[in-house]
């Protein structure tokens, strides 16, 4: 449980296993006043909490415990956000556009392959895989 060696931003303050980590900024930081670090490292202290599972991580957020989440679930997105906070404007949802191409599934077939080609797409005396 020793804190790393490192020369980054932070440095390891405090550790209590398996349940958050606790940096607190390096006033000796060698790239605090690089060009391509302003803006950054801002926060004197931060907190990583870690949670088993995503109910736990869920409940701990309702009750104002952390301040950012990422939902994932559309399940929770959909009905998960009926709390106090929530109501009462407290907790804000909303979506982030990021301007980049939504991911999308689809099956390609190759028509080169006899099996696919256009004329035997329906017809069901066409040679199987």
């Amino acid at each position: 449980m020793a804190a790393p060696v490192g020369s980054g931003p932070y440095r390891v303050s405090h550790v209590n296993p398996g349940v958050s980590v606790t940096l607190r900024r390096n006033p000796d930081y060698w790239g605090r006043d690089l060009p391509v670090n302003w803006g950054q490292w801002n926060f004197d202290e931060v907190r990583l909490d870690f949670y088993r599972e995503a109910n736990g991580q869920f409940e701990a957020f309702k009750r104002g415990l952390y301040d950012f989440r990422v939902e994932t679930e559309p399940l929770r997105w959909h009905d998960g956000y009926d709390f106090p906070a929530a109501r009462n404007g407290e907790v804000i949802r909303d979506t982030i556009k990021t301007g980049m191409p939504q991911p999308c599934e689809a099956l390609v077939f190759n028509t080169r392959r006899p099996v696919f080609a256009a004329d035997n797409l329906f017809d069901v005396s066409a040679p199987s895989v």
